[in-house]
């Protein structure tokens, strides 16, 4: 396999960029900007996401039909998300668009116009999209977890904001938002396909050199993590769903990190042999939905185990999460199961890389936070050098569940 060709650069104004030839019809683009909604004042709640649902309104130079036309009329797609630490706005296109799709960007990332008709429409699919978010208990019971383990500091609040705060919002506070944010020295540009280095840093002084550069807004205080909370509430719901976790590594502690994200694969990853999928599901059946995560963020991270159950087999299902995590506490791993945990993980990251679009946002992210991206080559690498006594010493650190936090949502209908 031929190693994977990586260029990337920073403009004049601060702007970071990254291309990485790929083969195929296809070529992807993603802007992203190193602010999400961790960075929202206290009466913000949910604005960056409010504003990642206006870009697409219109701009100085086109209406919102226009903008949603430009790409998908020409057989492309055009999206966008909004998480904790960053805003994306994300394109994908046959190769010769590719010119087309950089504009867009450039264009709704930097100048949109926020028409007040527009936001009044748009609050009220905003305000649909958090009545459907409050009808589903497991996507809930994560977003009050961050609440009940971070307090009062925005990364622990809801990304959706809630009815009071979107009714609130005006034209003044999205621009206002992204005047402090969506600045050339805050944002990256990151693209993927069949093109040559010079057409593509041609493209990239053509849409984004001429922005103004501006300046990274201030670090948001880090935040620090309560101390073991336990709550319960009752819902109409016909199991019990529970949540329960704990610190984690940051992005920015890279040996524990890789750990965490071998363990947590091993622990409850995608693969249907992960050890909590066959100590509790296939060997007892107590469940259907059982996951762990890991999350990091830039300062800080999280390490949960999600289970929905029949509320008469939650204390053992709870009995054999713990009895999992302390497996991994006390024994150190054996080196056959070290190295199946480390071939499913690379196996895993490659059919991840393989989706063009999303390593393209994969590369953007790894932009903003490290000024770089490695190669897969480079990543397996790292994997591989990884120890048994490793993954121990970091089990050790972040797997003690008697420091857990534990939210829990009952059947009212008991």
């Amino acid at each position: 396999m031929s190693k994977e060709e990586i260029y990337c650069g920073e403009l004049s104004n601060g702007l970071k960029w990254i291309f990485v030839p790929s083969e195929g019809r296809l070529s992807h683009a993603a802007l992203m900007f190193g602010s999400g909604s961790r960075n929202e004042a206290d009466n913000e709640t949910g604005l960056a996401h409010f504003t990642e649902h206006n870009l697409f309104k219109g701009t100085a130079k086109k209406t919102s039909l226009q903008v949603l036309s430009r790409i998908d009329s020409v057989g492309g797609e055009l999206n966008a998300y909004t998480a904790k630490e960053e805003t994306c706005i994300y394109a994908s296109c046959f190769t010769q668009h590719l010119s087309r799709a950089l504009e867009l960007l450039s264009d709704i990332g930097f100048f949109s116009e926020f028409p007040e008709e527009e936001i009044v429409k748009e609050k009220k699919v905003v305000l649909d999209e958090i009545m459907t978010y409050e009808d589903n208990p497991s996507d809930q019971i994560f977003d009050e977890f961050d609440e009940l383990v971070f307090g009062n500091h925005p990364i622990g609040k809801n990304i959706l904001g809630t009815r009071q705060s979107v009714n609130s919002f005006r034209r003044k506070h999205l621009k206002h938002f992204t005047g402090k944010h969506f600045r050339a020295a805050n944002a990256v540009i990151s693209i993927s396909g069949n093109h040559p280095l010079a057409f593509v840093k041609k493209l990239i002084s053509t849409y984004f050199g001429e922005l103004p550069g501006g300046s990274i807004p201030p670090a948001i205080r880090r935040p620090t993590l309560a101390g073991k909370k336990i709550r319960t509430a009752g819902k109409d719901i016909q199991q019990d769903y529970v949540l329960i976790g704990g610190r984690g590594p940051s992005y920015k502690n890279d040996a524990d990190r890789l750990a965490m994200v071998l363990l947590n694969n091993l622990l409850g990853g995608p693969s249907l042999n992960n050890r909590l999928n066959l100590a509790i599901r296939e060997k007892y059946g107590l469940t259907y939905s059982l996951e762990s995560s890991y999350q990091a963020y830039n300062d800080c991270g999280m390490f949960t185990v999600f289970f929905a159950t029949d509320s008469i087999n939650t204390e053992k299902t709870l009995h054999l999460v713990y009895k999992e995590l302390d497996k991994l506490v006390e024994k150190k791993m054996s080196e056959r199961l070290l190295e199946t945990a480390k071939k499913q993980l690379c196996g895993s990251l490659a059919m991840s890389h393989e989706n063009r679009q999303n390593a393209t946002i994969s590369m953007a992210k790894s932009m903003l936070v490290y000024g770089k991206y490695d190669d897969m080559d480079s990543i397996f690498r790292k994997i591989q050098k990884t120890s048994a006594e490793k993954l121990h010493e970091v089990a050790g650190r972040y797997f003690n569940h008697h420091l857990f936090s534990t939210l829990q949502y009952t059947s009212l209908n008991k």
